[in-house]
């Protein structure tokens, strides 16, 4: 028995990471023509209207940080914002996810949390 247990353990590559984070858990929706998107305070993940197929982005699969405060989608400009709680940002588009850390980097004394977003 201990030999089968042995068998069908990991087979994951060495080097290589595997995600075990909570989906059920979503805190903001944001409502696209193309897509229904859904975070957690881990990760987002996205409905595709046209299929039903789920696509999920955490940290190992193309987001930039982990501990989302934040999402909302722009309508003109077609993009899904997402802030973190250490003021980085990322945003999903089409085209992929672009980060945006000039915020997270910037030294500055005081709050710099992200709490609200406004598109112009």
């Amino acid at each position: 028995m201990l030999s089968a247990a042995q068998s069908i353990s990991q087979n994951l590559p060495l080097g290589s990471w595997r995600e075990h984070l909570s989906y059920t858990q979503a805190q903001f929706v944001a409502n696209t023509p193309q897509r229904v998107y859904c975070a957690t305070d881990q990760a987002v993940y996205f409905i595709d209207k046209s299929d039903n197929s789920v696509q999920r982005y955490s940290k190992i699969n193309g987001l930039s940080d982990v501990g989302i405060r934040l999402m909302d989608y722009s309508h003109t400009e077609n993009v899904v914002f997402v802030g973190y709680v250490n003021s980085n940002i990322d945003l999903i588009s089409s085209t992929g996810i672009i980060n945006i850390s000039d915020v997270e980097r910037r030294t500055a004394t005081g709050d710099k949390a992200i709490n609200d977003v406004a598109f112009n």
